[in-house]
């Protein structure tokens, strides 16, 4: 054999080496399969999505739990929001780019009650709330081995079905309630000015003006009705008793006087 065709034959076997490598390293990162029960799962009336899946190895496990890490990567999510010109809440699917994973762990169990032996396929199901962070949306999922790293099945793609909480993102508008109306003149003229409170010594008192605030307070005055004679006592005007005392006075005196004359022609 020529050294030309050894250094092609050692190319070729490196090659076929290095591509067996390969493939083993994949069947090491990807071992055996999962099954989803159903990858669209509804929200339950206590807010959670249990998961259901079964798993099958391609060997069985040395022990009888194995603990994996189920790696959940948020990528949509379900915006239900207000809108103008909609009635009730619209769905809006938003993409997500950058979310941090929400990883669970838990023990897998292998272990067939029924033989008492460990078996490389099981039946597994947990339930994730609201109150971990999950939201309805989408996730794509991936799940390993807790020991080894290894990456059991390949990612699926699963729907959280769920109301997330509605936004209002309709245009905000403003509106506020008419003041009350006054029952007096005063709402359009603002407050009215207080009322001047007339004494008798004031012109507008007589003129019929008003004589105080207090309107309902004040004394009724019943018209009078008389003969027009004037009652009572005036230097200008004597009472009639003082007449009468005057006219006896005088006649007395126009008596008296008589009876002397009559003396003295006697």
């Amino acid at each position: 054999m020529t050294d030309g065709a050894a250094r092609l034959k050692g190319r070729f076997l490196f090659a076929l080496l290095t591509l067996s490598a390969l493939l083993c390293g994949r069947q090491a990162l990807a071992v055996g399969r999962v099954d989803w029960k159903d990858r669209t799962i509804k929200e339950s009336d206590s807010h959670a999505w249990t998961i259901e899946v079964a798993i099958y190895l391609s060997r069985a496990p040395d022990v009888a739990t194995l603990p994996m890490r189920f790696s959940f990567q948020p990528v949509v999510y379900y915006e239900r929001s207000l809108l103008d010109g909609h009635d009730g809440p619209q769905l809006r699917k938003v993409p997500l780019e950058g979310k941090p994973p929400l990883v669970e762990s838990v023990d897998v169990g292998f272990l067939d009650p029924g033989s008492g032996q460990i078996q490389k396929r099981t039946k597994f199901s947990f339930k994730l709330t609201r109150a971990l962070g999950y939201e309805a949306g989408e996730y794509d999922v991936t799940i390993k081995d807790g020991r080894s790293d290894a990456t059991i099945g390949s990612v699926a793609h699963v729907e959280f079905d769920g109301d997330n909480e509605v936004i209002d993102r309709r245009a905000m508008v403003f509106s506020g309630e008419k003041k009350a109306k006054k029952d007096d003149k005063s709402a359009d003229q603002g407050d009215a000015p207080a009322k001047k409170e007339l004494t008798t010594d004031d012109p507008d008192y007589w003129k019929g003006g008003p004589k105080t605030d207090d309107t309902e307070n004040q004394e009724k005055v019943e018209p009078k009705s008389g003969c027009g004679c004037h009652v009572g006592t005036s230097p200008a005007a004597p009472s009639v008793g003082s007449l009468v005392v005057m006219v006896g006075l005088l006649g007395a005196r126009r008596m008296r006087r008589n009876r002397r004359q009559t003396d003295a022609s006697t």
